[in-house]
């Protein structure tokens, strides 16, 4: 990302909101590329080292030049970096970690940073009931609405190990691959209603 192209973005898109992405970055060409790896060795980094300045240039970028919140999925790009130096305006969109969501979330808003749950919330997980068993219920254009309210994204430890008023809500997002029209029917639907919000007292 650059400042130039990220300017044309937050210019043509005015949310205070910007979703930088982030999941499953593949290092390996990194190192493969000789040009990446001879500024790696000039600058005393490694694969990890340059993970972590990407991510707190893009943060930067986003913050100073967009003038935007970022959001990044979690896992992701700022796994390797120390939670104290992700900038507290940044929105984690988890999705999974080592232990799971609760523990992700739990340890995140514990550490000042707000969360958006996405674990639990892909659409194979939410429209369930295939009549043949052998697909997904939104290949089916079936849905069971319960059970998208059923998953709570304040749960297990992060009520008393983290810090609830900071778990922002839930947020639909489709299975990998989708094709099937009745899935992105189903899709349209749930981004009519998005989120559970949670709320300090």
């Amino acid at each position: 990302m650059t400042r130039p192209g990220s300017s044309q973005v937050a210019a043509v898109f005015p949310d205070a909101l910007f979703h930088a992405g982030g999941d499953e970055v593949s290092t390996a060409c990194w190192s493969e590329n000789k040009e990446v790896a001879a500024w790696m060795v000039s600058h005393n980094m490694g694969v990890t080292g340059l993970n972590n300045y990407y991510a707190m240039r893009l943060f930067d970028i986003v913050r100073e030049t967009m003038h935007k919140a970022a959001m990044v999925w979690w896992p992701g790009i700022a796994d390797t970096l120390n939670v104290s130096a992700i900038p507290r305006s940044t929105i984690l969109d988890v999705y999974g970690g080592p232990e799971g969501y609760n523990a992700s979330a739990a340890m995140l808003t514990a550490a000042g940073l707000a969360v958006v749950r996405s674990a639990g919330y892909y659409l194979d997980q939410l429209c369930e009931g295939d009549p043949d068993g052998k697909h997904d219920g939104t290949y089916w254009g079936y849905f069971d609405g319960w059970t998208y309210y059923a998953r709570d994204p304040v749960e297990g430890p992060i009520a008393t190990q983290g810090n609830a008023s900071l778990i922002l809500g839930g947020k639909v997002r489709p299975a990998p691959g989708v094709k099937q029209p009745a899935e992105l029917a189903c899709l349209m639907a749930f981004y009519l209603v998005l989120a559970r919000y949670y709320h300090s007292s």
